[in-house]
């Protein structure tokens, strides 16, 4: 079965993927290392302002970073509709320290009609699972097009660079 979406993520390995109207997944910087049916490699970099009172990433940039996978997931599978997540649930199980290069992997469990299952591991340098993810995800009648995702081959391409507060 020809899945065209799944051709077009494989066109985009390597960059750094926006998203329109998503300032969070801008300010985010993923790059995507590799896309595979149901499953999605991102890396990103941990940054100073990502970091909790302890000098580590903050789970809720953690959680963000595996959340944002999810959706780019979907689209790998040839889904035309937006799906929402419905629920989410994460164990931080390593600290990650300023600098480290994550690598956060999804992977579809569940593929039904109204329902998707996905799986993401956030993934110290060493390999180690940092943080662990699943969500179930349900269709809506939302479209979704490729043109919401936005390539960029630098980083500092799809950074947010400013506040849009101050």
């Amino acid at each position: 079965m020809e899945n065209s979406q799944l051709e077009i993520l494989k066109k985009y390995e390597g960059y750094y993927i926006t998203k329109k109207n998503s300032l969070i997944n801008h300010w985010l910087g993923g790059r995507l290392i590799s896309a595979n049916y149901g499953s999605i490699q991102y890396e990103f970099q941990v940054r100073q302002n990502m970091l909790n009172l302890t000098g580590t990433l903050h789970g809720g940039i953690a959680t963000a970073m595996m959340d944002d996978l999810m959706g780019i997931t979907i689209f790998s599978l040839g889904e035309t509709n937006f799906f929402a997540s419905v629920s989410m649930q994460t164990h931080f199980l390593r600290p990650v320290p300023l600098n480290e290069k994550v690598v956060v992997t999804s992977n579809v469990i569940k593929h039904g009609r109204k329902i998707i299952t996905i799986e993401v591991d956030l993934k110290l340098s060493n390999g180690k699972i940092a943080a662990k993810s699943i969500s179930d995800l349900i269709r809506t009648e939302k479209p979704l097009l490729f043109e919401y995702f936005v390539p960029k081959r630098s980083l500092e391409d799809s950074l947010l660079t400013s506040s849009p507060y101050s």
